[in-house]
């Protein structure tokens, strides 16, 4: 779909101009992105429903004859493991990115993997903190906040790396990716720390 809709755009960008139309690799490694992306919110979006949805069930689990840390172990893997797939177009979007540019060099691939580390520490969280928190509400909005903060911050970054022609624009790049790492990692911590002890329901 995103493969038509871009031709579809620049077939009417191209019409009444006296340029031609660019080549389909001009603007392949864009739509490919763009999919992934795409593919990428909805992988999370559904990940995050389900697992919302799952916050009764989650009750009854807790009442098996299984240590505390054990249940939590298991808890943090399962959220992990439904995470794969969404982490995975998640990577996808930013190696096409990268690629297409490579005006960022070496930095373009720090700055990636430091918005991809943070942004998963920060889902995973948030998604283990909305399956057993006794506030939804307060958790959901918290959580919609800061992944909305979280994508324009690495849209930001990755821009700035992509098209980086200043010094300040690496810093500016730097500075955005290391606070959405800052960010995620302190986040699942103070999670992960606060949860160990609590009961659910």
């Amino acid at each position: 779909v995103m493969f038509i809709m871009t031709f579809l755009i620049g077939r009417m960008t191209a019409r009444g101009t006296v340029q031609a139309l660019p080549p389909f690799s001009a603007f392949a490694p864009m739509t490919i992105g763009m999919s992934a992306w795409q593919g990428y919110a909805m992988a999370l979006s559904m990940t995050i429903t389900l697992w919302f949805q799952r916050r009764g069930s989650l009750v009854i689990d807790f009442l098996r004859p299984v240590s505390r840390a054990d249940y939590w172990r298991g808890l943090r893997q399962a959220i992990a493991h439904d995470l794969v797939l969404p982490a995975s177009l998640g990577a996808t979007c930013l190696v096409v990115g990268v690629v297409w540019s490579r005006e960022g060099g070496p930095w373009a691939w720090g700055v990636a993997g430091m918005v991809f580390v943070g942004t998963l520490a920060m889902v995973h969280a948030l998604t283990l903190l909305l399956a057993v928190t006794r506030w939804p509400l307060v958790v959901g909005t918290l959580t919609a906040i800061l992944l909305v903060a979280a994508s324009i911050g690495a849209l930001v970054a990755m821009g700035y790396v992509l098209s980086v022609s200043k010094p300040d624009d690496l810093r500016a790049a730097l500075l955005v990716a290391g606070a959405i790492l800052i960010v995620g990692l302190g986040l699942r911590a103070g999670v992960l720390w606060r949860l160990e002890e609590r009961e659910i329901g």
